[in-house]
């Protein structure tokens, strides 16, 4: 549990709460078009020799998992900032992110594959060097449309709250 705070922490960045962050079908075009760009790899970039590859078919790119996650991350934050500010509830401010850790791809994500994304706050507290803000901790996991799991990796970010808009 966080430190004691003049203000109330919102619901969606309590320790322990989950949370679906968004959920998103890997077409093969954008696997491709995200493969050829970023990682050319023929499991991510041709059909045929994806078949023939050891994963047995056409998948997204580990990084296009990741990034996919951190648009609908992005959008959910600020989806709920505006809810929360529009019925004037306190409302964090997120600032820079140290990065991700215990990164894990378990399984691929092939074409046609839908994943969701959903987040669980592990913990809250004051940070050390930025008076005024916190450090908020969390774990994220993608699962597939069959509920297995194909991605996890914890996470951290510095956020103020805000007491009202």
């Amino acid at each position: 549990m966080p430190e004691s705070s003049p203000f109330e922490i919102p619901d969606f960045l309590k320790p322990d709460t989950r949370f679906t962050v968004g959920q998103h079908k890997f077409s093969s075009t954008d696997i491709k078009k995200f493969g050829e760009k970023f990682d050319p790899q023929p499991f991510h970039t041709d059909e045929t020799a994806a078949r023939d590859s050891m994963l047995g078919g056409l998948c997204a790119s580990g990084w296009h998992t990741v990034s996919t996650w951190m648009r609908l991350q992005r959008e959910f934050t600020a989806d709920n900032i505006a809810r929360l500010k529009a019925a004037n509830q306190p409302y964090p401010e997120f600032g820079p992110s140290p990065g991700l850790k215990f990164l894990k791809w378990i399984r691929p994500v092939f074409a046609d594959d839908t994943v969701t994304y959903a987040n669980t706050g592990i913990e809250i507290r004051k940070s050390k060097s930025k008076p005024d803000w916190w450090v908020y901790t969390y774990k994220t996991e993608g699962l597939n449309q069959n509920s297995l799991s194909v991605i996890e990796f914890q996470s951290t970010v510095f956020l103020k709250i805000h007491h009202k808009s």
